[in-house]
């Protein structure tokens, strides 16, 4: 009842110098500002507020990396077609729980815009203005997690004749299909696999606040702490015997060349455990005491755990990424004038395939003959991966640059290119601070032209790392204002006015059309004296 009475009464009102948003809990009308509501939310209000167009140009460019060039215009897209994991099973949770819908398989621009967030840290829509615009918006939308949010905060009780979702909105069944759980799992025991990399497996039952909580940190944890936390709640199953049955009617099996390389010391404490994914939940709304699926996984962090899809079990050092389409079209020029954009793109593609420690040091020299041949199989390991690295970083450069680095591991390679273009985005840099610093508006032009000029020396800057703060772009643009609109600096900064940008420019476009008017009427007057000075006096 609390989630319907929310979403059903919920309304954004996206005003210029005060946007709130108004809706009732229970009975009790409530309006907050725009600032508060993200507040209560943990978002950041930072950000345009305005509805985002049909198909942003930056969205676009990055649902095409994220999904592998995929063609289709951003309405059309799917949520699966999104190649990294980690990326895709985020933007599950954003379509369930965070813009609630009953279309929980398309993709959005709202989506991206959140994964612009996540991805690069920038902020440049508004998340809360997003989140509001669709609970505001009409047809089959959910309230996600946001209502109790807004409870919470406000510090409301809870009616005591309202019905708690249950955790049949994370729909068992499909939970099951994907081998989650196991398979006798019902509502009411709730049992999750948690399945090591050597192929011994956990069957926890759900909730376990002390191994599954979304407060906590990363963590890792060996299977003996594991049994230690099972054996203190009174609950240990497993199958890690030969004449065990495992609960899903077959033996898993695990090439050899898949754990080639891993001690069984090493394996046993999850270091070589892959990030955990998280669930897609098929229901919307919040499961109470399974806060944490869909968000960091049943685990998530650096547990040691995989998950198993579709009923094939997988093991993979790294996830698989095709570099090729992508960075074949995002080749580093000769000359480095987008080394900026490609070093953005490739850390990007290493971040989301668990590589990025390639670029962080050096492989180092092998290990001395003596060594176990468990430390020599991890050795080539990475040998492995850094050879892959190392062709997909070739593969992205001109021919010029290929000749050059051929024979530099990844490492080097990058390096050395940071030394030699990092020169060339400096003086880029440079540059576009000059501009933007020295840009003024000339008296009688466009604010929309003024503006557009210096959103794009800002977003110049932007791309090359630099983030110009709020206030700062503030003073810029009434520091580059004509003469004509001295009255109105001199009453911005009289009135102490905190603004956001595209707040100061819906007021300067208002100013704008003001001193138009002043000044026709002043025309009007100077025409007026000038004509009765020339008139000829009667008589003469």
């Amino acid at each position: 009842m609390l989630t319907k009475i929310f979403v059903e009464s919920f309304q954004f009102n996206n005003k210029h110098y005060q946007p709130s948003v108004t809706f009732r809990i229970y009975d009790n009308p409530i309006t907050m500002k725009l600032k508060d509501f993200c507040t209560a939310l943990d978002i950041a209000p930072v950000g345009t507020a305005k509805k985002i167009e049909k198909s942003p140009k930056a969205l676009t460019e990055l649902y095409r990396e994220v999904t592998n060039d995929d063609s289709r215009t951003i309405q059309r897209g799917k949520i699966r077609n999104i190649q990294l994991p980690a990326i895709r099973y985020f933007a599950y949770y954003l379509a369930t729980s965070i813009l609630g819908r009953e279309n929980t398989s398309n993709i959005s621009s709202y989506h991206l815009a959140f994964l612009v967030a996540a991805l690069t840290g920038k902020t440049p829509y508004h998340l809360g203005a997003l989140v509001a615009r669709r609970l505001s918006a009409k047809g089959p939308i959910f309230g996600g997690i946001v209502a109790s949010r807004i409870l919470a905060y406000l510090d409301l009780p809870l009616d005591p004749t309202d019905v708690k979702l249950t955790p049949i909105r994370l729909d068992i069944a499909a939970m099951k299909s994907h081998q989650f759980v196991t398979t006798d799992s019902s509502l009411d025991n709730i049992v999750y696999r948690m399945l090591f990399i050597d192929g011994d497996e956990r069957e926890i039952p759900l909730p376990q606040a002390d191994l599954f909580s979304v407060h906590r940190k990363p963590w890792s944890r060996s299977k003996e702490e594991v049994d230690e936390q099972l054996r203190i709640h009174g609950f240990h199953q497993q199958h890690d015997s030969e004449d065990a049955e495992p609960s899903y009617g077959y033996t898993v099996t695990y090439p050899e060349t898949q754990l080639s390389g891993k001690s069984p010391e090493l394996m046993s404490k999850g270091l070589f455990s892959q990030k955990n994914h998280g669930a897609r939940r098929a229901g919307q709304g919040e499961a109470h005491g399974l806060q944490t699926i869909g968000r960091r996984g049943l685990g998530g962090g650096r547990a040691a755990l995989w998950w198993r899809r579709l009923g094939q079990p997988q093991i993979m050092a790294s996830p698989s990424i095709n570099f090729n389409q992508f960075l074949e079209k995002e080749k580093l020029k000769s000359n480095g004038s987008n080394f900026t954009d490609w070093f953005r793109h490739v850390r990007i593609f290493l971040n989301g395939g668990n590589l990025q420690y390639v670029l962080d040091a050096p492989l180092g020299p092998p290990p001395p003959p003596a060594v176990s041949e468990d430390e020599k199989n991890v050795y080539e390991t990475r040998v492995t991966r850094y050879s892959q690295v190392q062709c997909a970083i070739l593969c992205s450069l001109e021919a010029e640059l290929q000749k050059r680095f051929e024979h530099h591991d990844p490492y080097e390679l990058v390096h050395e290119l940071k030394t030699i273009f990092e020169t060339h985005a400096a003086v880029e840099s440079y540059e576009a601070s000059k501009h933007f610093f020295g840009c003024m508006m000339e008296e009688g032009s466009s604010v929309s032209e003024h503006m557009l000029v210096m959103s794009g020396h800002a977003k110049k800057l932007s791309d090359l790392g630099i983030v110009i703060p709020n206030q700062l772009g503030i003073h810029r643009v009434l520091q580059s204002l004509p003469p004509s609109y001295k009255n109105f600096v001199m009453n911005y900064n009289m009135q102490n006015m905190n603004k956001e940008l595209p707040e100061l420019f819906s007021m300067l476009k208002y100013a704008e059309i003001e001193i138009q008017k002043e000044h026709q009427v002043l025309m009007v007057n100077k025409t007026t004296s000038f004509k009765k000075q020339d008139k000829p006096k009667k008589g003469n």
